[in-house]
């Protein structure tokens, strides 16, 4: 059980709030099936489970295969209140620059590619940190 967000969980959820424009549940677990699935973080749009899946890039890349298993899950799986899954995927980098490209693609490629709804977004760690003063 995870209490606290890390320095860049909690720039993405600010950017994530201004975004949506409302507040973001975090460590959110959801009734799916015969099931829960764990999320770093969702918000409710009508009848939509917006979930949010954040990872941090510190120059070694992201876990592209749990990005792939949550696709999978919110494709596969069926909600008791919910009639759509719609992931956003957040990058907060605080890699060198030239190495962001590389996730920004392959996330890019995998969001066309998924059979749910499907958003990427790439922040840097110091611009959301000046940004919300966090």
């Amino acid at each position: 059980m995870r209490q606290e967000l890390t320095v860049g969980e909690l720039a993405a959820i600010h950017a994530l709030s201004e975004e949506f424009g409302c507040e973001i549940a975090v460590n959110v677990s959801i009734p799916a099936g015969d099931g829960w699935i764990n999320l770093h973080g969702a918000v409710v749009r009508g009848e939509d489970l917006v979930a949010i899946e954040i990872r941090e890039n510190k120059g070694n890349g992201v876990p592209y295969f749990q990005i792939e298993h949550l696709i999978e899950l919110g494709s596969t799986l069926r909600f008791h209140r919910f009639s759509k899954f719609v992931l956003y995927v957040a990058v907060v980098s605080e890699a060198p620059p030239e190495l962001d490209e590389s996730v920004r693609a392959k996330l890019a490629q995998m969001a066309s590619a998924a059979p749910c709804e499907v958003h990427v977004r790439m922040y840097r760690l110091n611009t959301l940190r000046a940004k919300y003063n966090i």
